[in-house]
């Protein structure tokens, strides 16, 4: 069999096996929730389908930059940027971060349409197989709390007012606006550092939130939002 006969075979047989898991991956998800008594037969196929392709797309820079230098920030890695081989935890964090939260099941159905090979590789990015109407994570972003922390001496971390901390908040509203994010943004009143002014009858608590308001305010401006 020449060489170019070896790889259809191999990539109709691929085809075949990953059709197969899927019926059964549906069943045993079915099986584990005891969903499948109450679901519509198709419900969950239906479901997955909208967010997952038949066959993976052409590779594209999907993650900015931005999103692996936040990591290595927080974690205190040395960022040497993107030219530099990422931890393999980097994988797992983004995994978790990304993929197991976009839909329930979603996670596992990828690591069936695009399994690991004997040399723990992937043929195609995971990314690659999310469709481009829902799929991908910047469509499943529906509401956005704010708060802020800083890093402690002891390297512990504290609440701090919105814009008072280490969360790059500019750039995250950056990026919500590059993407076309219009849906809710909450303010998380976790720090209580806020001193009233004297004479006011006015508590802590407000005054904490006042700042962080105040701070969450001066963070749209910068990021280019107005009023």
């Amino acid at each position: 069999m020449k060489t170019a006969d070896k790889v259809v075979f191999a990539q109709e047989s691929e085809s075949l096996i990953i059709s197969l898991a899927n019926v059964g991956l549906t069943a045993l998800m079915d099986e584990a929730t005891g969903f499948q008594r109450e679901r519509a037969p198709d419900a969950l196929r239906e479901l997955l389908d909208r967010y997952l392709k038949k066959e993976y797309a052409i590779w594209a820079k999907r993650f900015p930059d931005d999103f692996y230098h936040e990591m290595f920030r927080l974690k205190k890695w040395d960022w040497k940027g993107m030219a530099i081989n990422r931890p393999s935890i980097v994988g797992t964090y983004t995994r978790d971060i990304v993929y197991a939260r976009i839909t329930p099941g979603l996670l596992r159905e990828l690591e069936v349409l695009n399994p690991k090979d004997g040399s723990g590789n992937r043929l195609s990015k995971h990314h690659q197989w999310l469709t481009d109407e829902i799929g991908h994570p910047v469509h499943r972003i529906g509401h956005c709390h704010c708060k802020d922390t800083i890093r402690k001496p002891d390297g512990k971390f504290a609440w701090a007012p919105v814009g008072g901390g280490i969360i790059d908040w500019v750039g995250q509203f950056r990026a919500f606006n590059r993407d076309g994010y219009h849906y809710a943004v909450s303010l998380e009143t976790h720090w209580h550092g806020g001193v009233p002014p004297a004479g006011s009858t006015m508590s802590v608590s407000e005054a904490s939130t006042r700042a962080s308001m105040q701070g969450l305010k001066e963070t749209l401006a910068k990021a280019g939002f107005s009023r």
